[in-house]
């Protein structure tokens, strides 16, 4: 049943039932086909089949910029077939299994400049440019997507774009006004005449997680949702309700990507908080009735779920926390 935002939440389009997504991030499946080597998953609908044993009701299906450059062989139109490949099998797997896809383009950088030079350096053996993209290839991929998947109903939701940032630590008001007329264009000049009923997720700025200026600023659409990544550093220059929190209560907030780690730099240790990041992330989101996601189904994509990549994919410390709370809630 197609999903709508409705005030603060998101409901079933045909009942007006709220609706929470409780989800895990699944890898690029075009990364998965294209590296080489046993580094990633096995290709096919097992991840999903995981995905809903550990209780999740969606999935996010990231597509990079790079992989559908190199799956069309440097012709992004013939990359978008094979993405559509890809995602065919995923729906049929989703609908077989009642499972909603959140559909991403995953780029990190702040496209309402229109160069290449504000795109994330960033690059991960086998790839280089990971993120590197251009308006043509934005719009074209939503222009695809859009047309084709339109009437699907185990499409939750397009998520624009997945990390907008830029080089300063956070993003100013005037930042913001750029990146939300920037997708206000995307959307209704592309987006809408396609798929006018369909749920657009729009993210925050640096690197997804600051909403801040959308309480005043919002995106001028009749079907928004916003996105935010509160990974465990974050909390440190901004508070989670300046941040989504306050927004949240006016219009349905997605935690898109939320994840941690025991060290490095997606460490619990990063997060300003009375109790451990996970602890207190739960909580506020619970409490708020706030839809997340979390990164990744993998053994290698940090903050990674699993301990392995071969079934039955056992969970690591992140992973067994997800897995409670998946099928706990």
């Amino acid at each position: 049943m197609p999903i709508q935002a409705k005030g603060p939440h998101l409901v079933l389009t045909e009942t007006q039932e709220e609706i929470r997504l409780k989800g895990i991030c699944l890898q690029d499946p075009l990364w998965a086909r294209l590296a080489p080597g046993p580094r990633l998953l096995p290709h096919g609908p097992i991840a999903m089949e995981a995905a809903k044993a550990w209780g999740a009701n969606a999935v996010r299906v990231p597509f990079h910029p790079v992989t559908i450059r190199l799956a069309g062989r440097g012709d992004w139109h013939m990359g978008l077939e094979n993405v559509a490949r890809e995602l065919d099998w995923i729906l049929l797997t989703a609908k077989a299994l009642d499972l909603y896809v959140v559909i991403d383009f995953h780029s990190i950088g702040f496209p309402a400049d229109h160069s290449p030079e504000s795109y994330f350096d960033f690059d991960e053996e086998p790839f280089r440019d990971l993120y590197r993209s251009n308006q043509e290839e934005i719009e074209t991929f939503w222009e695809f997507i859009a047309a084709r998947y339109q009437h699907n109903v185990s499409v939750a939701g397009f998520e624009l774009f997945n990390e907008a940032t830029r080089e300063a630590a956070f993003g100013s008001s005037a930042d913001w006004r750029a990146h939300a007329t920037w997708a206000e264009d995307l959307i209704s000049r592309v987006i809408r005449p396609l798929a006018p009923g369909k749920l657009v997720i729009v993210g925050g700025l640096h690197f997804g997680y600051d909403l801040e200026f959308a309480n005043e600023f919002g995106i001028r659409d009749h079907n928004i949702a916003y996105a935010s990544h509160p990974y465990p550093h974050h909390s440190q220059a901004k508070t989670w309700d300046r941040a989504f929190g306050k927004l949240a209560e006016t219009s349905p907030v997605i935690l898109s990507e939320i994840g941690f780690a025991k060290d490095g730099f997606f460490s619990r240790d990063h997060h300003r908080g009375f109790r451990d990041w996970e602890l207190e992330i739960r909580s506020y989101a619970d409490a708020r009735g706030l839809s997340f996601f979390a990164w990744n189904f993998s053994h290698s994509w940090e903050p990674a779920l699993l301990k392995n990549q071969k079934p039955p994919f056992e969970p690591n410390e992140a992973g067994a926390f997800f897995l409670d709370w998946l099928t706990s809630s």
